[in-house]
Parts: C-alpha cells; sequence; structure tokens
C-alpha cells in the first residue's frame, strides 16, 4: 500500500493537471518528482479514476510467489533423493 504522502502528492498532480491547467513539467517541478511518474499517475487516473494501478502487484505479492517456488522447489528435491 502507498504511503498516504505519496498518495497526497499524486492526488494533487491531478488536481494541478485537471483544475490548474499546469503542464507536464511544471508539475514535476512543483512535485519535485519525474515527468514520468506525473504522467503514469495521469493515466492511471484516467484509466482506473484512483491514481494507484489496482492490478499493480505489491511487494507483498512477489515474496508470497518467491517463498511458494522455493517450496516447491524444496519438495521437488525431495522427492527426487
Amino acid at each position: 500500500m502507498p504511503t498516504p504522502l505519496l498518495t497526497d502528492i499524486k492526488g494533487c498532480i491531478v488536481k494541478w493537471y485537471f483544475e490548474d491547467q499546469y503542464t507536464m513539467a511544471e508539475i514535476a517541478e512543483q512535485a519535485e518528482c519525474s515527468i514520468g511518474l506525473v504522467s503514469n499517475v495521469l493515466h492511471n487516473h484516467q484509466e482506473f479514476w484512483q491514481v494507484n494501478n489496482p492490478f499493480k502487484p505489491t511487494p507483498v505479492v512477489h515474496l508470497f510467489f518467491l517463498f511458494f517456488f522455493f517450496l516447491v522447489e524444496l519438495y521437488s528435491a525431495q522427492q527426487s533423493t
């Protein structure tokens, strides 16, 4: 889950772009972030109506799959001996 501060900044990015009519470069300078982040936030807002991509796996999901595949390999090694 993103930190509240980052979510607040992303909300400001949307406001600055759609309400205040700032350019992406002006927003990046104001938010002290990259133009790529501004672009991603605006894309997510237009695509999902929220500033975060709900389908992007979180680090916890990655750790779960790594652990799962570790257990599968461990089980396979035990079966082959």
